[in-house]
């Protein structure tokens, strides 16, 4: 009897794991998928020149898609409340004890005396973000939580794409061009043609300078290799130009 009994406990774990993994797969699937579909179109359509209604669409269509992909994070949980009938009472147990006794204290050997870094004050994280490259900020914070979402869209912005790779690059671009309010909150930009070709040229063929209405410093390194020396001149003097004619527009560069 007790085999048996055994036997059946196994089953019925043996289901709730292949219902959690199907579960989870097809969540992870439900919120991945547009997300991914969504950054492929941004690629495919990376140079095509946009109104400012299709930008703001986009900007809609991603902070949806942002916010449906931070399910995600939360997935194993949700579907093992959903598939666990042992944990679902320890779970309402939990929050019912905790609803009724709010001052209620942790035992200390429950309590970590490490703070985490998402529980610093705005203040910290935003002096602490001042040392960081954007893109690093963007790919390390964007999704971590809602929080650092919206912070990291608040605060001055350094970017250098100097050594930046050519998908990295084509991303932040494109996220810049959907968020307008980034363009407001860069005060450092540095382009480089060392280590990715027609950087500079990519850069300035998709933003107009002067929209760039808080930068305090922008760098430009721009080195050309012997074959191509022969149109360098004539190429050089009119990114100068165009480049010159807009410093006048930011009066906040030195």
């Amino acid at each position: 009897m007790r085999t048996l009994t055994n036997t059946r406990q196994l089953q019925g774990a043996d289901r709730q794991l292949t219902y959690m993994i199907l579960g989870q797969i097809l969540l992870i699937i439900i919120t991945i998928l547009p997300d991914a579909t969504f950054r492929v179109y941004l690629s495919a359509s990376f140079s095509v020149n946009k109104t400012t209604k299709q930008a703001d669409v986009e900007y809609f269509n991603f902070n949806v898609l942002n916010y449906l992909s931070n399910i995600t994070y939360g997935s194993g949980f949700y579907v093992f409340l959903i598939v666990s009938k042992t944990f679902r009472p320890q779970v309402k147990h939990y929050f019912s004890y905790f609803g009724n006794n709010p001052n209620a204290v942790m035992p200390a050997n429950k309590i970590s005396s490490k703070m985490k870094f998402e529980q610093l004050p705005n203040e910290m994280l935003i002096e602490c973000f001042q040392y960081l490259n954007a893109p690093d900020i963007f790919y390390s914070f964007n999704r971590l939580n809602y929080q650092f979402y919206i912070l990291i869209r608040d605060i001055h912005l350094h970017f250098n794409f100097e050594q930046v790779k050519k998908s990295s690059f084509n991303e932040f671009c494109q996220t810049i061009r959907i968020n307008p309010k980034i363009k407001q909150n860069i005060i450092y930009l540095k382009l480089s043609n060392i280590d990715l070709r027609e950087q500079i040229e990519s850069f300035f063929s998709l933003f107009a300078l002067n929209n760039f209405i808080n930068l305090r410093s922008l760098s430009v390194i721009d080195i050309r290799h012997d074959d191509t020396k022969q149109n360098y001149h004539t190429e050089r003097e009119q990114e100068q130009e165009q480049v010159s004619s807009m410093l006048t527009l930011l009066p906040n560069l030195y």
